[in-house]
């Protein structure tokens, strides 16, 4: 067995992941101080299950974790995994490879497994117990530990010579007995308080039982008492129930006869009814035609009222026309003369106007002439104007343009040159875009895989677990049935092996032989415990055998006395007892005497027994024979009758002897108690064999149970890093499809920006080429534009001269036209006035004359109209005449039918009152009914409730009771006498007084309690006994392997001691006192010095002398591996060889790891390993094979994204 590699990451300075290969020899490990090379010791001890802080040279466990540097974060965690090759088998395990892992987290949260697999601390330090290789022993010796080896405490070095004894289990074993011992005795205190209690208890709950007898006997009689006066109160009410059900029968008779008169009478009413409803119809018809005559007699009556309205309407309207017609004449006659007046005048007006017209024709005719000519020249002159005035504006505007145009040139070729610039960095944008959208999709493939992957191995993890779960509810389910089937087991177990220790349901004197006659020798037990009968007739023979079964066995006559010796000694009753050395010599009896198809055979051939016993079931069975049945008993017995004591005995129990003797009947609880006494031995036995498989079976349960719970764990465990890892590459995923889309998104927004500002470039262009253009034009006008300016402002000048004179002239001629206008004006307003005039009295002539002949023509109308008015109303009102005398007529048929109906009316009336009449009747008979049927049923119901009474207490039907309980005291019935016997026993009920209803079962329980309690007292004393025994031995082992394994140290100190310092004298020597606890004294004196403390030793001597010692417990038991924290710091050059040249002589056996800084040791070590720090407060490690002097890489595992530790040069 030796180290195989240590594998650690973010422990102290380590902060990545570091593998260290150990190979066989000696390898060093060397570096400046500070540089972390402890830290490798560290680990190694960490990982083999160190948990002080302080031991790892920390104030706190968290302290072992990396944390972090200047250009470096701190880790949350620590974990050093420490590989055993175990090919030898050394460890007590399986593997060949063993792999301690341990994990600490910042949280203080820590994780131990073996091979992968979670377990605890102590599973690891039981693994390592008493191999030398624990956090503890003497396989890591640091310098501070040279020291107290040599320094410490006498109890500090026994403890290296304890691990080399292998006596670490003893102890630990010795520690579990002690504390189970102490369990134990606080166990018995407190039984045999229980058992004080529970007697007390028993004895209380006896005394409550015999109450509570004596109270079901009291509650018996006056059960029998309510009973018998139940039953008598129920007769009673069955006798009254008859002439109350007599009535009901007479009720119900009166009842049908008057039912049979309503229906009669209802029949009637129905009949009545339907003629009623006959002339119902009838009279409807009859007031139909009645109606309908008053309808059309109110349309008549209707029509002449309006006829007369409208005659009066007419006439009214016939004298307002008339009325009208003579004012409109005489309004027209005016109108005329006015017009004869008018038309005078205007032909007066007519000539005058003539004249006035020609004189202002005349003079306006030659003031527009001029006017025109004026008129003309203002338009030549302000034409001029205005072409000088269009050609300045068209100049200034021509300029302006210019100007704008020149403007925009510019402007436009500023815009260009802007442009073109966005574009290009628009482009540049456009490629960088392009390839970190190409890097996005890259990243987006590679983070879509990991999901993916992620995603199906955390449902393959997630089907797993469930898998799991569902297997451990099954595995725990089938414990728990286990666990209970087992605990049933040992409960019946406890019983039958106590009942069968203690011999109960045997007679008192078997029980006191065989539990308190230890003094009496011989006795083999009782006749039970030594057959087997077989089981189809096991119940038959044993009731045949009965008290025989409970014969004791005694191997000599003298044994017998003995017994009743004891018996009468002890008065402890009687016992039967088999002597076997008289019966060996009895002769077996004859065979059958004939053959029988009823007979089965002997009994005795159905018993087994050992052979001390088979004389003795010879004896008591040989001459039994079993037949099938009681017939076939008593047809043989004659044939069985003769001196050899014959009986038979068949299959259902019976016994018959031949001498005329027949025994039978049911099975009772002696012959169960038999049978148990026979099968108890074969249960127990049953029981053990079954004990045996269910705890084996729950011990492979629970094994596998445990399993998946671990396997459970650490799929969750890996379920949870899986979801932690799929969740935040789901993250990514998102971020990274995030920033796709936004890449995507701003490479297609600059595409757009691009080809718009393209567009806008070619646009830029074009108007520049064409505002240049225009503008060129434009000056070309401008000139043209300035000729024709001068040339037009001259033209101007003299054309307004010219009409200066030409206004002057026209002003006198205006003149004159408009005094004429002012005549003519004034003579056409009068002319104007007289028109309208005339038009008016014109148009109202007319309007006059049309409503004269308008109204005439009303008149007339009017007149006609109310003529033939007159002759319809005359029409309509013989009509009116003739509907009257139809109305009457109809209305007489109406009253005939109306009266027969009513006569029938009448007649319903006195068959509803007869009908009411008998239905009152009725009701009455009904009260009668339902009053006796209540009678009778409150008969019923008292005697259902008693009868319910008797079935919900006493579980008794007084209707199917034959015959009363007997009574003595209730020899004669009366209510009295039983109200005054059950008073009585109320009475002694009362005296008794509280009554515990559960005193049975509680004392049968505490009765039980109290058995088991006492096993239990016997058990714990035998078990304190056994313990106090095992820890004797124990101590007796371990002090012997202390011992022997102290006097070969002793022995191997002196000759190493000797060796290193190359003469000298050494001892070891025990303390005074028991040797397992007695401390190891040191006695040291290098060559040439006197015997003097070890305190004066100087610190080479020191620990030269501790390494001695280490050196001799290798001797005895070398350990697998040996670690050196810098002890030969303080030794010489030559005392360093020395040390050196003892390494060499053990690795053989051993592997050896040196932190040293002596080259001495150095050049001793086949291995070589470098420990820098070239970034503050991180560890990196080289190695150097010094066989053939050529470096190795170490095998770097460090996570992505982080570097591994780098390679470095070690002089050698």
């Amino acid at each position: 067995m030796r180290l195989s590699h240590l594998e650690m990451i973010g422990f102290k300075s380590f902060s990545t992941r570091l593998k260290v290969k150990f190979s066989d020899g000696i390898t060093a490990v060397v570096g400046p101080n500070g540089c972390g090379k402890s830290n490798i010791v560290d680990a190694i001890r960490w990982a083999l299950g160190e948990h002080r802080a302080t031991s790892l040279r920390g104030d706190r466990m968290e302290d072992i974790i990396f944390n972090g540097t200047a250009a470096r974060k701190p880790l949350g965690m620590a974990e050093v995994s420490l590989t055993i090759d175990n090919s030898e088998q050394m460890l007590p395990v399986e593997y060949s490879e063993v792999t301690i892992t341990r994990r600490y987290f910042r949280s203080g949260a820590s994780e131990y497994q073996i091979n992968k697999v979670p377990c605890r601390l102590k599973d690891i330090t039981n693994l390592l117990l008493d191999t030398g290789m624990g956090a503890h022993a003497y396989s890591i010796i640091e310098q501070g530990m040279v020291e107290s080896v040599v320094n410490g405490s006498p109890l500090e070095r026994r403890q290296l010579i304890e691990e080399a004894a292998g006596i670490n289990k003893y102890k630990t074993r010795r520690r579990l007995a002690q504390r189970k011992l102490e369990g134990t005795e606080h166990d018995l205190i407190r039984i045999a308080d229980l058992l004080d209690e529970v007697e007390r208890s028993v004895s209380t709950l006896r005394r409550q039982v015999r109450k509570y007898e004596r109270y079901e006997r009291l509650m018996q009689q006056m059960k029998d008492v309510e009973i018998v006066v139940a039953c008598h109160a129920f007769q009673d009410l069955r006798r009254q129930t008859e002439p109350v059900r007599e009535r009901i029968r007479q009720f119900a008779e009166r009842k049908e006869a008057v039912q049979t008169r309503i229906r009669i009478a209802e029949a009637e009413v129905e009949k009545s009814k339907a003629v009623q409803m006959e002339k119902e119809e009838k009279l409807q018809q009859r007031q139909d035609a009645v109606n309908q005559i008053d309808d059309q007699i109110r349309a008549l009556e209707e029509e002449l009222l309006v006829s007369k309205e409208r005659r009066t309407g007419l006439e009214q309207r016939a004298r307002s026309a008339s009325g009208e017609a003579e004012q409109a004449e005489t309004e027209l006659e005016d109108i005329r003369s006015q017009l004869a007046r008018i038309g005078d005048d205007r032909k007066t007006l007519e000539t005058a106007l003539e004249q006035a017209r020609a004189t202002f024709a005349e003079r306006d005719e030659a003031s527009r002439t001029y006017a025109g000519r004026i008129s003309a020249q203002k338009e030549s002159t302000q034409a001029l104007r205005d072409r000088s005035m269009a050609a300045i504006q068209q100049h200034s505007s021509e300029l302006a343009a210019i100007s704008t145009l020149e403007a925009r040139e510019a402007s436009l070729r500023e815009r260009i040159a802007e442009v073109e610039t966005a574009r290009n960095k628009l482009a540049e944008e456009l490629a960088s875009k392009k390839t970190a959208v190409e890097t996005v999709q890259k990243e987006l493939r590679d983070v879509r895989g990991v999901v993916e992957e992620n995603a199906a191995l955390h449902a393959n993890l997630t089907e797993s677990v469930q898998d799991a779960q569902q297997c451990i509810e099954s595995a725990r389910d089938e414990l728990s049935g286990l666990e209970t089937t087992i605990a049933t087991a040992e409960k019946e177990w406890t019983l039958l092996d106590r009942m069968h220790r203690q011999y109960e349901g045997y007679g008192q004197g078997v029980r006191t032989l065989l539990t308190n006659g230890a003094d009496v020798d011989g006795l083999r037990g009782v006749l039970a415990d030594g057959i087997t009968i077989d089981k189809a007739y096991e119940t038959v023979i044993a009731a045949y055998l009965d008290d025989m079964l409970q014969y004791v066995v005694a191997g000599r006559t003298k044994d017998a006395e003995a017994g009743l010796a004891y018996l009468r000694e002890q008065e402890a009753g009687r016992a039967s007892f088999i002597l076997l050395d008289r019966m060996k010599s009895r002769p077996a009896p004859a065979d059958l005497p004939f053959e029988d198809d009823g007979i089965i055979g002997r009994a005795s051939t159905m018993v087994k027994s050992d052979k001390a016993l088979a004389p003795a079931v010879t004896h008591l069975l040989s001459r039994v024979v079993l037949v099938k049945d009681v017939e076939t008993a008593l047809r043989l017995s004659p044939l069985f009758d003769t001196d050899q004591d014959w009986k038979l005995l068949t299959v259902g129990g019976e016994v018959v002897d031949p001498a005329g003797v027949l025994t039978g009947g049911s099975s009772g609880s002696s012959e169960a108690g038999e049978s148990d006494l026979l099968r108890r031995v074969e249960r127990i036995a049953e029981i053990e064999g079954e004990l045996e498989e269910d705890r084996a079976q729950r011990d492979k349960v629970a094994g596998e149970l445990e399993g998946l719970e671990t396997e459970l764990a650490a799929l969750a465990q890996r379920q949870a890093s899986v979801e932690q890892v799929l969740g935040e590459s789901r993250r990514k995923l998102m971020e990274t499809e995030s920033g796709e889309r936004q890449l995507d998104f701003e490479r297609s927004r600059m595409t757009e920006q691009d080809e718009e500002l393209a567009r806008e470039a070619d646009t830029l262009a074009a108007d520049a080429k064409a505002a240049a253009g225009e503008r060129e034009q434009r000056k070309k006008a401008m000139e043209t534009l300035a000729r024709d300016r001068v040339s037009a402002e001259a033209e101007e000048r003299t054309n307004q001269q010219t009409l200066d004179e030409m206004e002057e002239e026209r002003q006198h001629l205006a003149e004159a036209a408009n005094e004429a206008r002012v005549a003519l004006v004034s003579m056409e307003s009068r002319s104007n006035e007289l028109s309208t005039a005339d038009e008016f009295l014109t148009q109202e002539n007319e309007r006059l004359a049309n409503l004269l002949t308008q109204r005439k023509t009303e008149a007339v109308e009017a007149g006609s109209q109310s003529t033939e008015l007159e002759k319809a109303q005359q029409k309509n009102e013989k009509q009116l005449e003739a509907h009257y005398a139809s109305r009457r007529e109809r209305a007489v048929d109406r009253d005939a039918v109306l009266e027969e109906h009513q006569n029938l009316q009448e007649a319903e009336r006195q068959l509803q009152q007869h009908l009411g009449e008998n239905r009152n009747a009725l009701t009455q008979v009904q009260e009668q009914v339902h009053q006796a049927e209540l009678e009778d049923a409150e008969l019923y119901m008292k005697s259902n409730e008693i009868r319910r009474q008797l079935m919900d207490r006493h579980d008794t039907d007084p209707e199917g009771m034959d015959e009363l309980p007997r009574i003595e005291e209730l020899d004669e019935y009366s209510p009295d006498a039983a109200q005054t016997l059950r008073d009585s026993i109320q009475r002694k009920v009362d005296d008794l007084g509280p009554i515990n209803m559960a005193a049975v079962e509680e004392y049968r329980a505490g009765k039980e309690r109290l058995d088991f309690l006492q096993q239990q007292q016997n058990d714990l004393i035998e078990a304190k006994d056994n313990l106090e025994k095992t820890i004797i031995k124990m101590n007796k082992a371990a002090r012997s392997r202390f011992m022997t394994t102290f006097e070969e140290v002793r022995t191997n100190f002196m000759t190493t001691f000797q060796t290193l310092f190359e003469g000298g004298e050494a001892d070891l020597m025990l303390e005074e006192g028991d040797p397992l606890e007695a401390g190891i004294e040191i006695m040291a004196r290098p060559g040439g010095k006197r015997l003097q403390s070890l305190a004066l030793l100087s610190g080479g001597e020191t620990a030269l002398t501790a390494i001695a010692l280490l050196f001799a417990i290798y001797l005895v038991k070398p350990s697998p591996f040996c670690v050196f924290d810098e002890v030969d710091a303080p030794l010489d050059d030559a005392n360093v060889r020395r040390f050196a040249s003892a390494l060499r002589q053990f690795t053989s056996d051993t592997q050896f790891l040196v932190v040293t800084h002596n080259k001495r040791t150095m050049e001793a070590a086949d291995y070589l390993y470098g420990i820098t720090m070239e970034e503050p407060g991180l560890s990196k490690m080289v190695s150097v094979r010094l066989e053939d002097a050529e470096s190795e890489a170490l095998e770097p595992a460090a996570a992505p994204g982080e570097e591994a530790n780098g390679a470095g040069t070690v002089g050698v």
